[in-house]
């Protein structure tokens, strides 16, 4: 008679007084069990055709049509860089904000997150694993559409530049992954995914990735700068395009403030659901 499969946290240690760390857990224990919470989100993913093929297509439709089929142009950025930027933070927004805060309102509202309440599983653990999800997530949508650039499009990048933005998309992706989570515990599994398409659409317009922001009128163009998705466009466009002169300390600091600010806003609005 064949064994049943072990239950999913069988890897968690036993909690005693020998250990350490949060929950009785050794560093070690706790890097052993995100590596495994991870690789569990990624697959988990990966399995949902709703999620995988919508979040991977829509970039890739993106590119395909405007950098590739089209060409269309852009004033004072290359048009071949300026597509693969947009369709890759298109891809990265998209990631952090669906994979991770849509995911958690559905999972509070079916009760797991509940479960992992209740569990010796520390709770911070199940979301910095959905982070990492997004950023695997990141790195295989840009891989992807650097592939396409690379075979159909006229990008003629180096490796140091793919690295470098990669990179840069997977770090950009933190704030959004906390603008999820403080979306995902504050709003209904019902209305999760369209109060998501409310502020991710409005968000690519006025940050310019679907347009140029500097078609804007100036009154608009100011609005891009107090936007998180505008900092990490123009992130990514210094990483593979040298002529594009930007202040780097400047959007990676605008980016690591609202990393902060919404995990603070985050944590607060889980420990409000947590006493409910």
């Amino acid at each position: 008679m064949q064994q049943s499969k072990m239950p999913i946290y069988t890897y968690l240690p036993t909690l005693n007084m020998t250990t350490k760390g949060a929950m009785g857990y050794s560093l070690v224990q706790l890097l052993r069990i995100l590596y495994t919470e991870s690789k569990l989100e990624v697959i988990k993913c990966l399995r949902l055709p709703a999620f995988s093929s919508s979040i991977l297509s829509f970039p890739l439709i993106v590119y395909i049509v405007c950098g590739v089929l089209i060409d269309i142009d852009v004033q004072e950025i290359r048009a071949d860089h300026y597509w693969l930027v947009a369709a890759s933070s298109i891809g990265m927004i998209g990631t952090s904000l669906f994979g991770f805060g849509v995911y958690i309102a559905i999972e509070r509202g079916q009760g797991w997150l509940l479960l992992k309440r209740v569990s010796p599983l520390p709770v911070y653990i199940h979301f910095l694993a959905k982070a990492f999800m997004a950023m695997v997530f990141c790195a295989l949508i840009t891989s992807l559409l650097v592939g396409i650039s690379l075979i159909f499009g006229s990008a003629d990048l180096g490796i140091q530049q793919i690295f470098v933005l990669i990179v840069t998309q997977m770090f950009c992706s933190l704030p959004f992954c906390m603008l999820g989570l403080v979306m995902g515990c504050a709003v209904s599994a019902n209305s999760a995914h369209a109060i998501v398409n409310l502020i991710y659409l409005p968000m690519l317009f006025l940050s310019g990735i679907i347009v140029p922001y500097t078609y804007f009128p100036p009154w608009l163009q100011s609005v891009a700068h107090y936007l998180p998705s505008f900092h990490s466009v123009q992130l990514a466009l210094s990483a593979i395009d040298a002529s594009n002169s930007v202040n780097i300390f400047l959007h990676i600091s605008v980016l690591i403030v609202y990393t902060i600010v919404l995990l603070g806003i985050g944590v607060m609005v889980y420990k409000k659901m947590e006493n409910v």
